[in-house]
């Protein structure tokens, strides 16, 4: 079938080059061999009713076109041709049908279209005596919902769930599968068949003691979840492994490389012989982009783990310096401050927000409910023990975020910029601010208090899923660099 499906591809290619050349009877035979190969490409169809119409068979040239549609109903060029030859057939009910199809599928982006397929429908409006008004509206709607109804239909929802059903038939693992990944927090409160679906795309792989699951720099895999041993994430340094952090069984490993599509961040080795359940990542992206509920749950708790976890390698930054009172030791004197009310203008904070993934509705509940604040250069916006409250957006300028280390002072973990979001980490488990905030430049900064963003989040799936999937990547880029930093700083204390 494949080879079939190949040779009626190439034979609609060099057939659609004939055309092109006014070779017609040559064309028309590539086509014939084409539907002999495979009846089921849409252009071959799609061409032959056009060669057909120029020759002036109307009738086959609608078959043709006809075919070409029940192959692929979204294709706008069909529905224009199909419009023209009912319109010569004397047959306008099918015709305006055609023409509004195409204008339709056509999005109205093309002007010169628009008017040609307006002026179609006018006419046969008239012709038909008719007014387009409520009646052609509700007719206009009724088609735009048909092809709703048939992208629907068409989509790929389901696809996972039919993969998971047909191993099911052939792998007597699958419900084990689906039991294991109920001892995981991640997957509480999932459906037999959101289980199913995710049974359907998990392997089981073992790891013997020091074994390497992946090195840094290695392409992402996916997710891997613990269900048996520990496994250790690690920086190499020239004294040996600096470890990041160390996992048990319940925990999870590789969302960072997962959400930002970039390298592997380090190296992930386990401690002693341990069995882990691994999706990958193509498989586990395409479940959760049309599940978008079931994403929701996987992005919040990867907020939940990235925020854990960047509050754990703030605190051991602090480990490479000594904790007690030294002559050099520099002490905190400042303290978080309120900054000055200003106003932005409510257009200015939705075009804002909108490059953020949001709903129009939730863009207003946001910019309407909250008041921005400016803050001068090196004002502090909030300290490391702070209760955290609300989470900010930088409207403008440039916002640090640092660590105060005993013995040194202020050292700067990232510098945020327009758009960036920071405090996030606080809201998810109500514990204190892990790291100081202070404007870098003069900043203005649009504050969203936890309230308010729990209502967002619960008002709209796929809105929810956009604003936690931005929040992870910003988490998991500050986490990277972190990393980074603990590195480069273990280096540079000869290893101690």
């Amino acid at each position: 079938m494949s080879k079939d499906d190949l040779l009626a591809q190439k034979y609609l290619s060099l057939a659609t080059l004939y055309y092109s050349r006014g070779k017609i009877q040559e064309s028309l035979e590539l086509l014939d061999a084409s539907r002999s190969r495979s009846a089921n490409v849409s252009k071959t169809h799609f061409l032959l009713g056009k060669i057909t119409y120029e020759l002036g068979d109307k009738e086959h040239a609608l078959a043709a076109f006809l075919k070409a549609r029940e192959l692929d109903p979204f294709y706008e060029d069909i529905y224009k041709h199909l419009g023209n030859i009912l319109s010569e057939l004397q047959r306008p009910e099918e015709a305006l049908e055609a023409f509004v199809d195409a204008y339709i599928l056509s999005g109205a982006s093309d002007s010169s279209k628009t008017a040609y397929y307006q002026a179609q429908i006018r006419k046969i409006l008239s012709d038909l005596n008719r007014e387009s008004g409520q009646q052609y509206n509700d007719f206009f709607q009724k088609r735009k919902k048909m092809f709703q109804e048939l992208a629907d239909s068409l989509s790929l929802k389901e696809s996972v769930v039919v993969t998971a059903d047909l191993r099911a038939m052939t792998d007597p693992s699958l419900p084990a599968i689906m039991e294991e990944l109920k001892q995981f927090s991640m997957m509480n409160g999932l459906k037999n068949e959101e289980l199913m679906a995710m049974a359907g795309i998990t392997m089981t792989r073992s790891a013997r003691a020091n074994e390497i699951i992946f090195r840094e720099d290695d392409l992402t895999e996916g997710i891997f979840f613990i269900q048996n041993g520990s496994i250790r994430i690690v920086k190499s340094t020239p004294f040996g492994e600096q470890v990041l952090t160390s996992l048990g069984a319940g925990e999870f490993f590789g969302e960072m490389d997962f959400i930002d599509s970039m390298h592997c961040s380090a190296d992930a080795i386990a401690n002693e012989d341990s069995v882990l359940l691994s999706m990958s990542k193509q498989k586990l992206e395409e479940l959760l982009q049309n599940r978008k509920s079931l994403a929701v749950q996987f992005f919040w708790h990867f907020w939940r783990t990235l925020s854990q976890r960047i509050r754990e390698t703030n605190e051991l930054l602090k480990s490479f310096f000594l904790e007690a009172d030294s002559p050099g030791k520099q002490s905190r004197i400042d303290a978080g401050s309120v900054g000055e009310a200003i106003r932005v203008d409510l257009e200015k904070k939705m075009a804002l927000l909108k490059e953020k993934g949001l709903s129009s509705r939730d863009l207003r509940l946001l910019a309407t409910f909250s008041h921005e604040e400016f803050f001068r250069s090196g004002q502090t916006i909030f300290l490391e023990g702070d209760t955290g409250e609300e989470l900010y957006i930088i409207l403008d300028g440039q916002i640090r975020i640092s660590k105060f280390i005993p013995g040194v002072g202020e050292e700067a973990l990232a510098i945020l910029e327009k758009g960036d979001f920071f405090g996030e980490m606080a809201l998810i488990n109500q514990a204190p601010r892990s790291a100081d905030a202070r404007a870098h430049t003069d900043a203005t900064v649009l504050p969203i208090e936890s309230g308010l963003l729990t209502d967002v989040l619960s008002r709209d799936v796929s809105s929810s899923y956009d604003f936690l999937y931005i929040l992870c990547k910003i988490l998991s880029r500050r986490l990277r660099e972190i990393n980074l930093k603990i590195t480069q700083w273990r280096i540079m204390s000869g290893g101690f």
